[in-house]
């Protein structure tokens, strides 16, 4: 497992994200993903999840487990995206 360190960031007065009363907004990737919990939950990092549960384990009754791959920039230039484009409908029949 990569080495996992949880930070905290004070965002500015007029960010426009807001949590749900009793709720809690939770960040990944640079705001790859990003949702509201339940606050007081228990998280756990994981490879290559996060766990969300609503008491540490054993005691859990409810968990929320979510993950999300990091892609890299690509170079969209040298996509040949009209080739594919038309290889796709070429055997599209109605």
């Amino acid at each position: 497992m990569d080495r996992w360190e949880k930070q905290t960031f004070r965002l500015k007065a007029d960010h426009g994200w807001s949590a749900r009363p009793g709720h809690q907004i939770c960040v990944l990737g640079r705001s790859a993903v990003r949702f509201d919990f339940p606050r007081g939950w228990h998280m756990e990092p994981g490879d290559p999840s996060y766990k969300f549960l609503d008491h540490p384990p054993p005691d859990d009754d409810i968990r929320l487990e979510v993950s999300y791959e990091h892609i890299p920039p690509a170079d969209w230039e040298k996509f040949p995206l009209a080739g594919l484009l038309a290889d796709v409908v070429a055997d599209d029949r109605p």
